[in-house]
């Protein structure tokens, strides 16, 4: 059974609603249904951005609170606002730079939204691991010969980064030594 786009995009916004209620009502303690909802999430950023090349902010702003608030990848929830702010400056000055170079507006708020999040979601010190795996899985997916005339949507390889780095607990490598 094939899924229409009007199917994904109400899938993907029941999957949002449902976790934004559940990121403001679930006590901190709850590391494997906050894990569950993150992915969740993420899924649905990714099936929606594939068929859209959209990230509605009613999915990425609730990961992205919940990633303060709730992630068990970061030292707190300051920690989360700065590896939120860290990953949301980073990539702006990426698509600046784009811009300036083409000469056009590439500038997209959803995948910066999107940045934010997963850098609330692996903390300040899993910001620059993230970033590479994006990085590496965007010029892997470059590679493809299928994908040389075609637009690349940025929320699939952000999600798939999100979760590597946490998965792997790549932060590690970028703590201080105390």
């Amino acid at each position: 059974v094939a899924v229409t786009s009007k199917g994904r995009w109400t899938v993907g916004l029941i999957v949002g609603a449902i976790a934004a209620l559940y990121l403001a009502l679930a006590p901190a303690a709850a590391d494997a249904w906050t894990l569950s909802f993150f992915l969740m999430l993420m899924t649905a950023i990714a099936l929606v951005d594939l068929e859209t090349t959209f990230i509605p902010d009613v999915l990425s702003v609730p990961l992205l609170l919940g990633g303060i608030a709730f992630s068990p990848f970061s030292e707190g929830p300051s920690d989360g606002a700065a590896g939120a702010l860290l990953a949301w400056g980073l990539m702006a000055a990426s698509f600046l730079a784009v811009s300036l170079r083409r000469r056009e507006f590439v500038y997209s708020g959803g995948d910066a939204i999107l940045a934010a999040a997963g850098g609330s979601i692996v903390g300040l010190a899993g910001v620059p691991p993230f970033l590479l795996v994006c990085g590496v899985t965007t010029l892997i997916l470059f590679a493809m010969p299928a994908m040389a005339e075609r637009r690349m949507p940025w929320g699939p390889v952000m999600c798939i980064s999100i979760a590597a780095t946490a998965a792997g607990g790549l932060g590690f490598f970028f703590k201080p030594l105390a």
